[in-house]
């Protein structure tokens, strides 16, 4: 949750595995949301063509708050996918 107003940077970092058993090729895109709403911003694709497949993703997103407080969440879909040294960094510029 970020309580004061202002302009913020968030990096988000993972690794991510393709699970067994998937129909393949599978898209995994993750995005942003700020106090509930998707980000324009920010967001990054992976393509997987086989199971046990592992990315690397990073993505960043510049953003204002200013109706504190306001929740910054990271969101995954287009598939079932394992997360591994998922990080998130915010920093008030």
């Amino acid at each position: 949750m970020i309580g004061e107003e202002g302009t913020y940077y968030a990096q988000y970092s993972s690794t991510v595995l393709s699970v067994t058993g998937a129909a393949f090729p599978q898209t995994n895109l993750i995005t942003f949301t700020l106090g509930g709403q998707t980000q324009s911003a920010g967001a990054a694709q992976l393509v997987f063509t086989a199971s046990g497949q592992a990315q690397h993703v990073t993505t960043g997103l510049v953003f204002n708050v200013t109706a504190p407080p306001v929740t910054l969440n990271v969101i995954s879909g287009g598939g079932t996918f394992i997360y591994s040294n998922a990080t998130i960094n915010v920093f008030r510029v």
